[in-house]
């Protein structure tokens, strides 16, 4: 492997089969490609290294949605990104990921040979469940929403 390597794995709680529809490096060589299906409850991991003087690695994996008894989430997408360069700081993302799902930053991800973590949850609407959406935001007498501090998030 080379001066700079990155394993990213990613966890499946959605509810949904993600099957891979791309992956890509920028930069790099595959060390382990990431799986073709990530099954819900499920993780899948994907490795690359740096290849060539002075250089980092960098790329995507893309997986639809699929096996979801409510067809809504079906074909959508969850993406995600990294670089780790060769000079300069690691970046990590979800950029191009359905806004049905929700994926936050990764845990770890720093130093030469770095690990992140990401996780993949589906949003749920405020209607349904506890009133508890993506947003945190709650439901509040008489329907209305109202953030941390019960104070109204729609101005008067």
């Amino acid at each position: 492997m080379g001066t700079r390597s990155t394993v990213v794995r990613l966890n499946n709680w959605t509810g949904c089969t993600l099957t891979r529809e791309n992956r890509s490096l920028s930069h790099g060589i595959w060390t382990s490609r990431p799986p073709a299906r990530i099954y819900d409850q499920q993780q899948g991991s994907r490795a690359s290294g740096s290849s060539g003087f002075a250089t980092g690695t960098e790329g995507i994996a893309r997986f639809f949605a699929e096996n979801r008894a409510s067809p809504v989430l079906n074909g959508r997408i969850i993406q995600v990104h990294r670089d780790n360069p060769y000079l300069g700081s690691h970046s990590y993302d979800s950029t191009g990921t359905d806004l049905m799902f929700y994926v936050p930053q990764p845990a770890g991800g720093s130093g030469n040979q770095a690990t992140a973590e990401f996780s993949a949850w589906r949003r749920r609407p405020l209607s349904q469940g506890d009133g508890k959406g993506a947003t945190g935001a709650v439901r509040g007498v008489g329907g209305a929403r109202v953030g941390r501090y019960g104070r109204s998030l729609i101005k008067p």
